[in-house]
């Protein structure tokens, strides 16, 4: 076993905060949930060659086997609405555990491009689906996320504890901004860059990561800068409308930071997720405030049209987006949609197994692994999740039968929206707790805002 820098500091203090401060466990584990890249050691074995195990990942197992061995033997009652979202999820997991035998029971009777023996889609080429260890491995990345929202929304059922876990994670995220920066400057000033801190499964580990022309593309703790993106975008809108409604969630100053911070470092990322994203963000603002009447028709037609505009005219925009398109990379994500829909149509009810063949993109990704029960199951949970907040969010200004502030209630809701859309285009992180996170906490303020309605209706 190889031990990493920082699990000399990580085991120690989460084995002391298991014994004696279990809140104090959760706390640190929502801090290190965006550092997708840092792990705590890693495990070699003879011909298999792992990666390490992630910091929040063992973080999460001590959480979830802290809250097991506490809650061994007491049944508590909850209600029947709160019970049926927890019941989807449980389906979810039942139907991933079938697709998770499809391999073995396909036994090379389907041939499946085979990305995991190539690295890359691009160059993958088709071979008989048969059972191996790693398709296992993708299974349980899935199910350790589901089992961690469902510890996570169970945990938080108290307002104080809910608002808690937002301010780490956005205390993180603001962190993961700063350390973006300083690769920045190690880059410009020719200072090594200390990979060996936070990414030990990070793209840039040995040295920064750098695109076509040379520039350098923030990763941060992440896994790459796509993914760093992705983390981001689901903290950038509980800071941006604390800064804009003026209702601090960290405070007046660090709220404006944040905002500052993140938005600059995505705009640096060179990374199109960060690009698509923060056009989502702006995009959701102007709706938000034209409901409220602070922006006129006529501003937000006059804004469309020059977005438009600079859009058709400017040759480096449409350039970059036509290279991306003719890109290896573009190739590659146009491939991953078409096999992964070939291979759905070849196994439509539970798919191939899950992680098997990860395309992508949100849809194909959940089709070709888990078939149409997963994904209809994946509907119904967000669909149900969203529907409950757009109510609750609809009646701009009226907060007064809610547990949460404005920001708060309007960034899940937007953070939860992004995740799914930015998920569409730049691939299913079902292996990122970030993804989990967002889902438990907009479930569970679902929860407390529906127990606090019915102890006023009561």
């Amino acid at each position: 076993m190889i031990l990493f820098p920082i699990g000399w500091i990580i085991i120690p203090l989460s084995i002391f905060f298991f014994v004696y401060f279990p809140k104090r466990l959760l706390y640190l584990t929502v801090f290190f949930i965006p550092f997708t890249g840092t792990s705590v050691f890693k495990i070699s074995l003879s011909g298999i060659d792992a990666d390490g195990i992630r910091v929040s990942m063992f973080l999460g197992t001590l959480c979830l086997l802290q809250f097991i061995l506490t809650n061994l033997k007491k049944f508590r009652k909850v209600n029947e609405k709160i019970k049926s979202t927890t019941f989807i999820l449980i389906l979810i997991s039942l139907s991933v555990t079938i697709s998770a035998f499809m391999p073995a029971i396909i036994n090379g009777s389907l041939k499946v491009l085979d990305p995991y023996g190539e690295g890359l889609v691009y160059y993958a080429k088709e071979v008989p689906l048969t059972f191996r260890f790693q398709y296992i491995t993708q299974y349980l990345f899935f199910l350790f996320g589901l089992l961690f929202s469902l510890y996570l929304n169970k945990i938080t059922v108290g307002k104080d504890l809910l608002t808690n876990v937002i301010k780490i994670y956005l205390i993180s995220s603001i962190f993961v901004s700063f350390w973006g920066w300083f690769e920045y400057f190690c880059f410009f000033t020719g200072i090594k860059y200390p990979g060996f801190l936070f990414n030990q499964n990070s793209v840039n580990f040995s040295s920064i990561l750098l695109d076509d022309n040379g520039f350098p593309r923030i990763t941060s703790v992440a896994l790459e800068p796509s993914i760093m993106s992705q983390q981001l975008l689901t903290a950038l809108p509980f800071l941006f409308w604390a800064f804009y409604f003026k209702e601090k969630i960290l405070s007046r100053v660090f709220d404006f930071i944040g905002v500052l911070s993140i938005s600059l470092v995505l705009v640096f990322s060179l990374s199109t997720t960060a690009y698509v994203g923060l056009a989502l963000m702006f995009l959701f603002a102007i709706i938000i405030l034209f409901r409220e009447g602070k922006i006129k028709r006529w501003f937000v037609f006059l804004l469309f049209t020059i977005i438009t505009g600079i859009g058709f005219v400017s040759p480096v925009l449409v350039e970059n987006v036509l290279l991306k398109l003719g890109s290896y990379s573009g190739i590659e994500r146009f491939k991953s949609l078409e096999y992964g829909w070939k291979y759905f149509l070849e196994y439509p009810i539970f798919g191939i197994g899950w992680g098997v063949f990860p395309s992508w993109d949100l849809i194909t990704c959940t089709l070709a692994g888990g078939g149409l029960i997963t994904f209809f199951l994946f509907v119904l949970l967000f669909t149900k999740n969203l529907f409950k907040q757009s109510k609750i969010v609809k009646k701009v200004g009226d907060y007064s039968n809610s547990n949460f502030s404005r920001p708060i209630l309007t960034g899940i809701f937007q953070s939860t929206i992004m995740l799914l859309i930015v998920s569409q285009i730049s691939g299913f992180t079902y292996y990122a707790m970030y993804f989990w996170f967002i889902l438990a906490i907009s479930i569970s303020m679902n929860q407390l805002n529906l127990i606090s309605k019915n102890k006023i209706n009561g």
